[in-house]
């Protein structure tokens, strides 16, 4: 959850998680974000471990996969902000005006 593969990697995943968490801080709170965060993370980590020894399909790559990176951790909040106030409105650069 701390560590980033690359720079883009940890760029983008801060510029969501900066965007997001101040979305979520205004209607959950600060406390709340910690902890979804870090359960987001462990979630997410989780589930990787587990997907890549139960399914075949990863039979291939399972020896190269690695799990890094705060993905998890970030679309946690962002899915707890989109369930919990679906009709927010976000501003995108180039496609305008969208609901979560």
């Amino acid at each position: 959850m701390f560590l980033h593969e690359g720079i883009w990697h940890l760029f983008f995943n801060m510029l969501v998680l900066y965007w997001g968490g101040r979305i979520f801080i205004e209607f959950l709170g600060s406390r709340k974000l910690v902890w979804t965060y870090i359960l987001g993370g462990i979630s997410g980590a989780v589930l990787f471990v587990l997907a890549y020894n139960i399914f075949p399909v990863f039979s291939d790559v399972k020896e190269q996969s690695v799990a890094l990176g705060a993905s998890a951790s970030v679309l946690a909040i962002m899915i707890a902000i989109a369930t919990y106030i679906p009709n927010y409105n976000v501003y995108l650069l180039l496609i305008g005006t969208v609901r979560l």
